[in-house]
């Protein structure tokens, strides 16, 4: 006879609400009639299944699910009320020759709740005292679980392990996962976090978050990040995140209020990703008392634009491979590709910027009415100028000295690290050749008596053949 006595049937679904959807499903027909109406929904339900990710089997004990401290409330009510109706019609099971060990429940789950039900059984299988093997990706799937299957020691240690854990390197999985199930109090805590350690939080973590949650943090009240910094991440998230921004989005996220100034790195790409959200540039639209963003680019240009138009003009660096010289390529390119109408504006702005800068300068002339010693002094002399430049030079040369002592360190520490991977490799070799020379026997041995759950299992008969 068969260890297992219950089946559980997982499937993973994204367009189920929070809760599980579950139903009693058995081998046989309950009846003998089967009309029109079970013939099309059985149809139906073959229709969703082939549509729906495989689903995957759990053979399971039922004294295991619905006794114990760690029980599931759920499957203790199903247990119970299912011996209440088997006593009520057991002769009626008994003609149909029904059979009551290949019962079992299906249930469809969102895919995080999916992946992390092994661990669910794990916990109720595992000895009193033994923690649940939680993990950032999995904790929120797990309490969800818990408080749908009503398992309250686990519902208490997944709190536990997301209270201990939840930091700002943890903090947008959370915040994603406590969306994905709709947990309020988690998703405030993790919103919380992840906007005071903006700056803190890998871009690779920041990118997984949808438009929706990465706005929330962006417009958070807790937002710790100056306005040029927000715009280079908002920047950088739209790079990684073409196909879910819109004009609407990019709007909100560099509102004037939170965004008052673009780092001038970005400014040309703001004013790129705009037209191709299909705004009429040059942006004539005014947004009221605080500048649109096309403004606030066109004012952060100046710099940006005068080292596109050095590129263009100067030969020298339209084939050198130094980063900043590279740079300004780009910068130059992104120049050209804009409309006419912007790149007057740009130009304006940065005319306007060098006449206010000339404008503010102090300037020395020849002739004084007072020519004091002290006036005097404080024009730099020729010798001076010299020894500035002279200074400039061995400085360089220093650092020149420094890159070419950091490129030999470089290249010793690569070879060395080649020669250990040379060394793994002839010994991964030796290891091959010592295997070849085995042959694979059969595992035979006796099943233990321990009781578990088993996944798919292969047969479900032990003892004599």
């Amino acid at each position: 006879e068969s260890l297992s006595d219950w089946t559980l049937t997982v499937a993973s679904t994204e367009s189920v609400p929070c809760s599980p959807r579950r139903r009693n499903v058995t081998a046989k027909a309950s009846s003998d009639s089967c009309d029109a109406d079970n013939y099309a929904d059985s149809q139906l339900e073959d229709l969703v299944d082939s549509m729906s990710p495989p689903a995957r089997k759990y053979h399971v004990h039922r004294a295991q699910l619905a006794v114990g401290p760690r029980r599931s409330d759920y499957f203790a009510t199903l247990f119970k009320n299912r011996r209440r109706m088997m006593r009520d019609e057991s002769d009626r099971k008994q003609d149909k020759g029904s059979d009551a060990s290949q019962d079992g429940t299906y249930i469809e789950l969102k895919a995080s709740a999916a992946a992390a039900f092994p661990i669910m059984l794990d916990f109720m299988y595992s000895p009193i005292g033994t923690p649940v093997e939680a993990t950032t990706e999995s904790a929120v799937a797990l309490r969800h679980l818990a408080s749908c299957f009503g398992i309250r020691e686990m519902f208490n240690s997944v709190t536990d392990f997301i209270k201990s854990d939840l930091r700002p390197e943890t903090a947008p999985t959370y915040l994603l996962e406590a969306e994905t199930y709709k947990h309020d109090k988690l998703i405030t805590a993790s919103l919380k976090i992840c906007a005071g350690s903006f700056m803190e939080i890998k871009l690779s973590e920041i990118v997984l978050l949808p438009p929706d949650l990465f706005e929330l943090v962006v417009r958070s009240p807790h937002l710790v990040c100056d306005s040029e910094s927000l715009s280079v991440r908002v920047a950088a998230y739209s790079r990684c995140r073409p196909d879910v921004i819109d004009l609407e989005t990019i709007i909100s996220l560099t509102n004037a209020e939170i965004m008052p100034r673009i780092a001038p790195d970005e400014a040309l790409f703001y004013i790129h990703l705009l037209s191709l959200l299909g705004v009429d540039l040059p942006d004539s639209s005014k947004g009221g008392a605080a500048p649109t963003l096309y403004d606030r680019c066109v004012a952060a240009s100046p710099n940006v634009v005068r080292g596109a138009l050095q590129v263009k003009h100067s030969p020298l660096c339209t084939h050198t491979s130094s980063f900043h010289d590279r740079h300004r390529q780009t910068m130059n390119k992104d120049y050209d590709d804009l409309p006419s109408g912007v790149k007057v504006d740009l130009l304006e702005s940065t005319i306007a910027k060098s006449v206010h800068s000339a404008e503010n300068r102090p300037i020395w002339r020849e002739e004084q009415p007072d020519h004091d010693e002290s006036s005097i002094e404080q024009s730099p002399s020729s010798e001076e100028l010299r020894d500035e430049l002279s200074t400039a030079k061995e400085a360089m040369m220093d650092l020149q000295g420094e890159i070419k002592r950091l490129r030999r360190k470089m290249e010793k520490t690569v070879e060395k690290y080649e020669s250990k991977l040379n060394a793994r490799e002839d010994e991964v070799q030796r290891c091959k050749e010592e295997l070849s020379r085995f042959e694979r026997v059969p595992n035979e041995h006796s099943a233990s008596s321990t009781c578990t759950y088993q996944e798919d299992v292969e047969y479900d008969k032990y003892g004599e053949p």
